[in-house]
């Protein structure tokens, strides 16, 4: 049963970053997920591998919501907020795709954290 669930929460997380604009907001489909399946990196994952103009378009949506007033830094998921997605999700968008986005208050973070990530030499 569980792994049924999970094909169609893959099925359905690979059609929502395949059409943009899609019946559910992103930020959304992402939290009901990560609740779901309690786990965030997998669809993270998915999302990293699938490069195309709707996925793109969804993680600039993304960003503008999770950045408005810098909401990232205490950002949880969920009915009742219960996943802790901040880190994790933080972690995400200074990998690669990165460069799939344009924001500069993504910018200005990374600069605000960049010493706190860094190892010491």
């Amino acid at each position: 049963m569980t792994e049924a669930l999970r094909d169609v929460w893959s099925a359905w997380w690979q059609s929502t970053l395949h059409t943009h604009p899609s019946p559910v907001p992103i930020r959304e489909a992402l939290s009901l997920i990560t609740v779901a399946t309690n786990s965030l990196c997998p669809w993270l994952n998915t999302w990293t591998a699938t490069c195309t103009p709707a996925a793109d378009a969804h993680l600039a949506d993304l960003v503008d919501d999770v950045m408005f007033e810098y909401g990232i830094t205490g950002l949880r998921m969920g009915f009742y907020g219960e996943y802790n997605a901040s880190a994790e999700l933080l972690g995400w968008l200074f990998t690669e795709v990165r460069d799939r986005v344009t924001d500069a208050r993504l910018d200005d973070l990374f600069e605000y954290l960049r010493p706190a990530v860094q190892h010491p030499s």
